[in-house]
């Protein structure tokens, strides 16, 4: 007998609740310094999708997906995947997952994405107790991802940063082989959470930025020239190249910065890196 929807939604949250009971016991030091290392934990990024499938090819017919999406709110998506056009290959035979058929049918869904998977059947009851066996992957993971050399992510590192952090489009505008290695440096630092020298290298790029915006512009600039992010930011602001706003924004990134050794830097100084990062990130959008 199929679950209805109500019974599914009652299961997803019930699950989610038991998953962050857990979290909050067993694995309270990574919740608090690396939360977004136990992705199924925010609801707020997550979406949840019940899709129904042919039992001829699958195993089961009813498959829940937890997926992660910024800004999800934890909506239930349902999709039925019975029809035969669904089902047509070209290999000798049907070598197709539960899963592919979710992303090759949602337009925005990558395997990365997909945080976990639960068969829906007359004992989901007992799933939710599988949360375990999941944090304790996640946890394990984080520890083999923060543990790698930083030469493992230090060319072209901004792949391997968390989705909030996708840099790929920026390195491409700014086409510029010092600012493409400093930024690999920074998200190097970053995902191994060294904030502070993630911050400290960021503030290097978002001067490497100022200052190929100068030359894009016109400006002369000299290698004896200051390159302080402060005077920078003036020199962009003189020559009414950047806004007012603009150019106070660099100046907190000056500040913060120079003053990145704070108390608690785990949680204050990632905020730091992203503020530097979405400062950089307007200035490409807006003048590269």
């Amino acid at each position: 007998m199929k679950l209805t929807t109500q019974e599914v939604e009652l299961f997803a949250s019930d699950f989610l609740d038991y998953y962050q009971s857990v979290a909050q016991t067993k694995y309270v030091n990574l919740l608090n310094t690396n939360p977004e290392s136990l992705r199924l934990y925010n609801k707020e990024n997550l979406k949840v999708y019940r899709i129904q499938v042919r039992d001829d090819f699958f195993p089961f017919d009813d498959y829940l997906f937890f997926i992660y999406s910024k800004n999800g709110n934890f909506e239930l998506v349902e999709l039925d995947f019975t029809n035969p056009s669904y089902y047509i290959y070209d290999t000798p035979t049907f070598e197709k997952e539960p899963f592919e058929l979710l992303i090759e049918n949602v337009h925005d869904i990558f395997e990365p994405d997909i945080i976990h998977e639960i068969v829906l059947h007359a004992y989901i009851k007992a799933e939710k107790f599988k949360a375990d066996q999941l944090l304790s992957k996640e946890a394990l993971y984080f520890r083999n991802h923060v543990n790698q050399p930083q030469s493992y992510y230090a060319k072209n590192a901004a792949k391997y940063a968390y989705s909030e952090m996708d840099l790929n489009p920026i390195i491409e505008k700014v086409n510029d082989p010092d600012f493409s290695y400093q930024i690999d440096q920074a998200i190097a630092a970053y995902d191994n959470s060294l904030f502070l020298p993630a911050c400290a290298t960021l503030g290097v790029c978002l001067e490497t930025v100022c200052k190929l915006l100068l030359i894009k512009k016109g400006a002369k600039v000299k290698d004896s020239d200051t390159t302080l992010l402060d005077q920078l930011g003036l020199k962009l602001r003189e020559r009414k190249i950047i806004s007012y706003k603009l150019n106070n924004r660099i100046d907190v990134c000056y500040k913060v910065r120079n003053l990145a050794s704070h108390t608690s830097p785990g949680k204050v100084v990632k905020q730091d890196c992203h503020f530097i990062l979405n400062t950089i990130s307007e200035i490409v959008d807006t003048h590269f």
